[in-house]
């Protein structure tokens, strides 16, 4: 598993699924793209929490 974090080319993501101890190659890529998932939904939101004009 250890192979599979490295030779991603998202390292950041790499590195959260790696500390959430996925089972396996399907689990860690279900993880990976939650992740990024999650990571684009937070950006389009302004952190200040105002909606913007």
């Amino acid at each position: 598993m250890a192979r599979f974090f490295q030779g991603l080319s998202d390292k950041e993501a790499g590195k959260h699924v790696s500390l959430q101890l996925p089972t396996s190659i399907g689990d860690a890529m279900n993880h990976i793209t939650m992740h990024s998932y999650v990571l684009a939904a937070c950006a389009s939101v302004p952190r200040d929490g105002s909606k913007g004009k």
